[in-house]
């Protein structure tokens, strides 16, 4: 128990401590089997996917970790990573096999071995939390079990179970010692305890007057050629834009065909005439509704009101009697066959109960298979004989996309990344591989246009640079108004006068602290920030925030409770010392990938 009771109050260090294992261990551990990256010989090879400062991660190891996180996805969420997920989730297996290496590198260059004598004190001595953890030496309420413990090392056909443990400790021990490392550089005085305390817990109240720009017109004629020069030319930097490229490409779509459509709806027929002989609706639902949300509860929707489901599916629920078997029902996503198993009145309100099978109208695999092989024929025949000329024989649809940018994203064919990193470094004129582009289709293409990187002409920015003059001469107008109403204000009694003079109206916020979201200002540091300079009663000049100028005036302060602090101090400063831990790993983390070389070759094998 005593254990226990220690490691829940050093758990945040457990947890960080845990989540640095993890991401070392993600690349190097099991979901390689065990494969040492370090031990790749320098120069890369044609499988490199990865080099970080010359260590190269192959193809293949690339894929087991992709594979593992695929499948993974698929255990937790029941369901393909489709769409966004999925770029997000290769982003984040190629951004954590980087951090693995760098971590490596870093282990290797300090030298942070771990010893027979510290894998010893690990085991005999004082066991790592890495094997506290392990269920094996837990009692019967989860906790560490000493007994079990000594016991299991005294047992002597226990050495393949100890081999493994010492080769998790020095896996894992090296990394720990990284995040020491770390940790030691972190520290937490008291005065920036009370500091950030106060942050948090000191609140002020406040009233104020708002001069806010859109009530200040600038017409297109107040603004001068020679003001958007000169904003031009002292802005530069904010137009300079990256290289950009262009591509043509074919699409062979995998939309569903006629014949697919007919199909679908003779499969929704034949459900619902089974559903209504008697064929159990629960399996049915089970085996062929592709509704991800209902389809592992047999097509359970539950009670709804009128309103929530689309209206053709509410109308035939709503108008079926209870037990019906109703449809097949067209919707925008796709055919239902419906069966009411209740009704009633809730509040007033008519709810029905019902179960769905839903079929989509989508490609069936012949169309699929069929689109992918002629994509197939169409990029081998390009390659040989060229893109126009094979689109020409083929009388194949050639769309042309506007320039983009190395961003991931392609007007007209959306976040495709694995394509524009191709582009990017692919030559004009060159036929790529085949690209599936989820519920479109295929695609081939080449790149015709590459504009370079460069500060983007007057004439193309010059709505943006119109729009800057613009709010400049708004914020001048609001602030010469909020000066001038500011110098008839000598006291606070006059604030709301005054205002009321000008027609102006004065506005009052509730508690709020200097890191706060403030109704009717939302978050503006500059406002925060003005506020709690000012004393009780105390009036602002004039503030610019991000939507215009304010005159401030503090109603009421709430300082904080120093009792409370002292009681939650501690508490507080290890909440404190995890947010530091955190912004020093990252620091880090960035440091180290700024100065690094890092070499993507994707683009080679996808």
């Amino acid at each position: 128990m005593a254990v226990m009771h220690k490691m829940r109050e050093n758990m945040h260090i457990i947890l960080f401590f845990l989540l640095i294992m993890f991401l070392a261990s993600m690349t190097i551990g099991g979901l390689v089997g065990g494969a040492n990256i370090l031990d790749l010989l320098s120069g890369r090879k044609p499988d490199t996917i990865l080099e970080v400062n010359g260590q190269q991660i192959s193809y293949e190891q690339y894929n087991r970790v992709r594979q593992n996180q695929m499948e993974n996805y698929r255990q937790q969420n029941e369901q393909e990573p489709t769409g966004y997920q999925l770029q997000q989730l290769e982003d984040q297996i190629w951004e954590g096999m980087i951090v693995d290496v760098l971590k490596q590198q870093t282990v290797e260059k300090l030298g942070l071995n771990v010893t027979d004598e510290e894998v010893k004190y690990f085991i005999l001595k004082n066991p790592h939390p890495i094997i506290k953890m392990d269920q094996n030496f837990a009692n019967e309420n989860g906790e560490f079990d000493p007994e079990k413990y000594q016991a299991a090392l005294g047992n002597p056909q226990a050495d393949n179970f100890w081999m493994y443990k010492e080769q998790q400790l020095r896996m894992f021990v090296p990394y720990e010692k990284l995040e020491n490392e770390l940790k030691a550089t972190v520290r937490v005085t008291d005065a920036e305890l009370k500091e950030e305390y106060q942050k948090k817990n000191d609140k002020v109240n406040a009233k104020y007057i708002f001069f806010d720009i859109a009530k200040y017109p600038i017409a297109d004629d107040q603004i001068s050629d020679a003001e958007i020069n000169a904003y031009y030319n002292d802005h530069t930097e904010d137009f300079k834009e990256d290289e950009q490229r262009k591509i043509r490409y074919a699409l062979f779509s995998t939309q569903a065909s006629a014949k697919d459509s007919v199909d679908v709806r003779k499969l929704a027929q034949t459900l619902a005439d089974s559903a209504r002989k008697g064929a159990d609706f629960v399996e049915l639902a089970e085996l062929y509704s592709e509704d991800p949300g209902s389809v592992t509860k047999g097509g359970d929707l539950g009670y709804f009101k009128h309103g929530v489901m689309v209206k053709p599916f509410e109308d035939a629920a709503f108008a079926a009697k209870k037990s019906e078997i109703v449809g097949p029902v067209e919707t925008v996503h796709g055919l239902h066959i419906l069966k009411v198993e209740d009704k009633r009145q809730e509040n007033g309100e008519e709810e029905v109960k019902a179960r769905h099978i839903l079929l989509k109208f989508k490609a069936s695999r012949d169309t699929e298979e069929s689109a992918r092989e002629y994509a197939d024929y169409f990029e081998r025949e390009a390659a040989n004989n060229g893109f126009s000329a094979m689109a020409a024989s083929e009388n194949v649809k050639i769309d042309t996309t506007d320039y983009f940018r190395n961003t991931g994203f392609i007007p007209g064919l959306g976040v495709q990344k694995t394509i524009v990193m191709k582009a990017f470094h692919q030559k004009p004129g060159e036929t790529s591989r085949v690209y599936n582009i989820e519920n479109r289709g295929f695609i081939v293409f080449e790149v015709i246009g590459i504009k370079p990187a460069a500060v983007q002409p007057l004439a193309d920015v010059k709505n943006r640079v119109v729009a800057q003059v613009r709010r400049q001469k708004q914020l001048e107008r609001a602030k010469t108004d909020a000066t001038e109403v500011r110098s008839k204000i000598y006291s606070p009694e006059q604030f709301d006068t005054v205002a009321a003079e000008d027609s102006l109206q004065v506005k009052v916020t509730d508690f709020f602290n200097i890191d706060g979201y403030i109704q009717g200002v939302g978050r503006d540091p500059k406002f925060n920030g003005a506020a709690f300079e000012l004393d009780v009663n105390e009036i602002s000049q004039p503030v610019e925030g991000n939507r215009g100028y304010y005159i401030i005036m503090v109603t009421e302060k709430q300082n904080y409770d120093p009792k409370t602090f002292a009681a939650s101090k501690d508490e507080f400063k290890k909440e404190i010392m995890q947010r530091k831990l955190q912004y020093v790993y990252s620091d880090w983390l960035a440091s180290m990938k700024a100065k690094s070389d890092i070499e993507d070759f994707r683009y080679i094998f996808y």
